[in-house]
């Protein structure tokens, strides 16, 4: 989520954490934006976990649904693929029962 500072908690409070936590989050991006720029926001940066919140906009843009969700099952396999051993949360509950894993 773009609004969300993790970078600002990780530089100003003591978070315990022993990775660097970077938000890919960019305002009005879609699942074909996403698409767009995997190796930019995803795979150069192999992370070992992605935490996706991506769909809401689709939607707002009125994406078809079989669109969006087409999308979705692609950018979920193309991690699959290219990162296996990266651990994938899908942040909507909507979307998780919607979109199979890869």
């Amino acid at each position: 989520m773009e609004i969300f500072p993790i970078e600002k908690f990780q530089q100003e409070q003591d978070l315990g954490l022993d990775k660097i936590i970077y938000n890919r989050g960019a305002r009005a991006t879609t699942t074909a934006d996403l698409l767009e720029h995997m190796d930019t926001l995803i795979f150069d940066l192999a992370p070992s976990k992605i935490f996706i919140n991506i769909g809401s906009n689709d939607i707002g843009f009125n994406v078809p649904e079989n669109v969006f969700l087409a999308n979705y099952e692609t950018i979920l396999k193309q991690i699959k693929e290219k990162l296996p051993d990266t651990v994938v949360y899908i942040m909507s509950s909507r979307l998780q029962s919607l979109v199979s894993y890869a």
